[in-house]
This record gives C-alpha cells, structure tokens and sequence, in this order.
C-alpha cells in the first residue's frame, strides 16, 4: 500500500520572499548580473485595486513573483526545489506549486509514520522559506487494493496538531486518482467533458465540411481523451471502452455517415486509430525517449534496459530493449511500466530503431493505420 498527501499552498505565488530567492538563486551559481537582472524585473513593482472607474492609490509589492508569465512558475520552481531535500523516506513530486509527498510501506502504521514525519519536516521548511500550508485544501489519500483497504485502519495524518483530510480520490495536474487507481471517476470526467462538445459538433456539422469538422474534432474533443491517456490505461477495458463510443460517434457526425456503418471503416476513412492503439503509441513515444536520454531522470529510472542500448544497434537486436518486470498481481501489469514495455518490445525492429522521435512517431502511425 501506499500514502500520499497533497499540499496546498496559501497564496503561493504572492509570498515568495525576494530575499530569500535572491540567496537560492545565487546558491544555484547563478552571477551577480544575473541575480541583478531577476532583482530588476522583481523589486519596484506596484499594485492597485479599480471599484467602478475609481483607482485606490499604487501599494509597494514587497514579496512574490508575478503569476500569468513565464518567469513566474521558473521562479517559483527554483525557489522551493530544495523542500525534497528535507524529507526523507518519501518521494516528493514537484510541478511548480503542486506538490505530493508519497510513501509506501509493508503496514499502516509505517506508511502514516513516514508521513507524519514528512509533515512535519515539511511544516518547518515552508515557515523557514515564509510559505504558509492551506491545512483545509491539504488532503491524504491511501492507495491499496480493495479489500486491503477495507481492512486497514489508519491513523491520522497531522500538521502543526491539525488533523489533514483523507479523502478517497483527488484531481491532480488534470487526473482524478482513486485510492484503488480504477480510474473510472477520470474516464468519467473526461466523458462528461467531452460529450458536450460532441452535441456541439453534431449542431454544427451541416454546415461545415468534412475536413474542417475532423478539424474541430482534433482539436476540440481529442486533447481531452489524449491527455495522460498513457496514467488511465489501467483503467478497466469498460471505461476505456466508453471512450472509444464517444470518438466512434464522433467520427459518424464528422463523416455523416449511417450509425450502423463499421467503426474500422470510419478509421480507414479519416486515418484516425483506435484510442487503444494511441496509448500504446504514446506509451512507446516516453519510453523511445527514455532510450535516447531525452526523457527526466524519474522516466528513466522506471525502465530496467536488457543492454546499454546507447552501445547496441536496437534496429538490428533481436532480443527485447527493456526487461518485463515482475509483478505479483495482475492489476500491477495495468501500468506503464509493464504494458508499455509490451507494447514497444513487440514493435518491429526497423520502428524501434528509428533516429529521431519524429521519425518514431510518423512509422508508429503508419503501422497502426496498417
């Protein structure tokens, strides 16, 4: 089983001491002139407040970094990287200002006490960095099968004596995880999302052209089934099932065609895959970059190579890239780490051998649409 705690920062952006980034920044080995230049877009800047067509008078911004830029997210990173550093027996996943402590263990009891201890450790970095936690939004979720949780009795996870919230699913950077990771409340928030959009395309249909109407599907409706599809492809062959009903019925308004016309002659036609056969691919898309080095360190260590594949022609091998690990329960094979594996170490050789992504992805295109 694993726990993992999700914090929530109060007014992230707007209390990021100058200061204290101006030392973090030259720790970085950052030079004086670049320090200089971030203190030049930082200090001396103003804010008012307009009721109606009055102006309140120009209040001096002593703390934070401006949010809506490009420099602002930049520099929140770099101002909270070290808070990893602090916890320990925990992995501490960062995305500029969401942030989640994760720990895993053989028991409840372990699992809650290296959270609390990362609570806690946590706590006194945010009040030495001037950052406050948002107890309230803060939540604690457990992620186990069903019937370990059932029988499972865990203790409170605490900051500064507060109790934080467990809860039994959480939207994080897009995705709603569940405790026993189903992803059927995901899949259901993307039907929902999209279906709206779907009614809308079939208004519009009768007048506009096929073309522009597979456009707007594309563009539109596809973003929301694709994204993290590689996170929900655990989810159950039902929910994945309901999604490919929506593109199938998608790709019926787009061609206007009759609702008993084959869905493999609707992808033929539009040159669209299956959604299953676009995870895959988006599967094997991380893990070719893996193999050439252009993925992040936490990619890479997911992934045990046969070979060091950087001094092996992978066009020309005949034995799989990377190793299948080896999992005790048939539901741990639902993730990336395995049924991707499957999925790249199955691909033609001249596929996987391809030198560039671009050309990785236009012959795994070619090969799905065979």
């Amino acid at each position: 089983m694993s726990g993992v705690v999700f914090l929530d920062l109060k007014k992230a952006f707007d209390t990021v001491d100058h200061d204290i980034l101006r030392c973090k920044l030259s720790s970085l080995g950052l030079s004086n002139s670049s320090i200089a230049w971030f203190e030049n877009y930082l200090l001396g800047r103003t804010q008012v407040t307009k009721i109606g067509n009055h102006l309140s008078d120009p209040g001096h911004v002593s703390c934070g970094v401006p949010q809506g830029s490009i420099l602002g997210p930049l520099l929140f990173i770099l101002y909270i990287n070290s808070l990893p550093n602090v916890i320990d027996n925990c992995e501490t996943f960062l995305y500029a200002n969401d942030t989640a402590i994760i720990s895993t263990g053989s028991t409840e009891a372990e699992i809650t006490d290296k959270l609390n201890n990362a609570m806690h450790s946590a706590s006194t970095w945010l009040d030495d960095n001037k950052l406050s936690l948002n107890i309230g939004k803060t939540k604690c979720m457990f992620i186990g099968t069903g019937s370990k949780l059932s029988k499972a009795k865990f203790q409170d996870i605490k900051c500064k004596g507060e109790v934080i919230g467990m809860i039994e699913s959480f939207k994080y950077l897009g995705v709603i995880l569940d405790n026993t990771l189903r992803f059927d409340k995901h899949t259901s928030y993307i039907k929902k999302k999209v279906f709206l959009k779907m009614k809308m395309l079939g208004l519009i249909r009768s007048f506009i052209s096929e073309s522009l109407a597979l456009q707007l599907y594309k563009s539109l409706i596809m973003p929301h089934i694709d994204y993290d599809d590689v996170i929900y492809d655990a989810a159950n062959k039902k929910d994945c099932q309901t999604l490919q009903v929506i593109q199938n019925g998608c790709l019926r308004i787009c061609c206007k065609v009759d609702p008993k016309t084959p869905v493999l002659d609707l992808h033929r036609r539009t040159k669209i895959p299956f959604l299953s056969d676009r995870r895959a691919a988006h599967s094997c898309n991380i893990i070719f970059n893996g193999i050439h080095g252009n993925s992040t360190e936490g990619i890479n260590k997911m992934f045990t190579y046969v070979h060091d594949t950087h001094n092996v022609n992978t066009c020309t091998s005949s034995d799989d890239i990377i190793k299948l690990p080896k999992y005790r329960l048939s539901k741990s094979q639902n993730n990336l780490c395995y049924r991707g594996v499957q999925y790249f170490n199955r691909l033609p050789q001249n596929i996987r051998g391809s030198e560039s992504l671009t050309s990785f992805k236009r012959s795994m295109k070619l090969e799905i649409l065979k």
